[in-house]
């Protein structure tokens, strides 16, 4: 019995890691004249989202985090698509707020609130094994905005994998 070769493997073939800062790019959730920042574009394949996480930079007030998708062919600022928004808690003092997670997590080397990390879809295999991930077709893009200004910021980082 013979084996051909897996030309087109499921498995991705090129890791990506994409970042954003964001202060005062804000945008609504119907997106008129507002450019969100860009995170990252997915290889002429397609891709999956592994993790999102965002790391509070300093003080900053309660907002939301919004992922949005913008499709190969899309042209106007109605095309792009929240795909979903997240609550960021606010940070008031770096300090004091360290110490109640150090107090929660019993992490004593802890510099900084931890990096908060994003919920993802569920993907189940035909064996129904489960993972978790975000997969777009592709180069369709992924874009980030806040629903408020903020004072300090967040950094956002996505980790994943082009097809």
């Amino acid at each position: 019995m013979s084996v051909s070769a897996n030309t087109q493997p499921i498995y991705t073939c090129d890791i990506i890691n994409w970042d954003a800062r964001l202060i005062d790019q804000v945008a609504g959730r119907k997106l008129t004249i507002e450019t969100p920042v860009l995170l990252g574009r997915f290889g002429a394949f397609g891709g999956i989202i592994w993790s999102i996480r965002a790391v509070p930079l300093g003080a900053n007030v309660a907002t939301n985090l919004r992922i949005y998708g913008w499709a190969a062919n899309a042209v106007a600022a109605s095309d792009y698509r929240l795909l979903f928004e997240v609550a960021l808690p606010s940070i008031s003092d770096m300090t004091n707020d360290r110490n109640t997670l150090i107090t929660y997590y019993g992490n004593t080397t802890m510099s900084a609130p931890p990096a908060i990390e994003i919920p993802l879809p569920r993907i189940y295999t035909r064996n129904t094994e489960e993972s978790r991930g975000l997969v777009r077709t592709g180069n369709y893009s992924l874009y980030c905005a806040l629903s408020a200004p903020v004072a300090s910021g967040w950094d956002v980082f996505i980790e994943g994998g082009n097809y």
